[in-house]
């Protein structure tokens, strides 16, 4: 199967097809809040800090996150 044909066959075509997971709309909504509150400078850095400390994974801040520790 080519990459084209595989792309076909897994095509949506509507909004059934999509399965939602339970959480993720309360996840992007806490996650909005965060980024609208802090309005970093930096919104990938601050992303990638804000999941990381949601996924409780340790490590050092990530240069320009602006995220607080939790």
């Amino acid at each position: 199967m080519t990459e084209q044909e595989s792309f076909e066959a897994n095509r949506i075509f509507s909004a059934e097809q999509i399965e939602i997971h339970p959480d993720l709309p309360k996840l992007l909504k806490d996650y909005s809040k965060a980024v609208i509150r802090a309005n970093p400078k930096d919104v990938i850095a601050f992303s990638a800090e804000y999941f990381r400390n949601l996924a409780n994974i340790p490590g050092d801040p990530i240069p320009g996150s602006d995220v607080s520790a939790k």
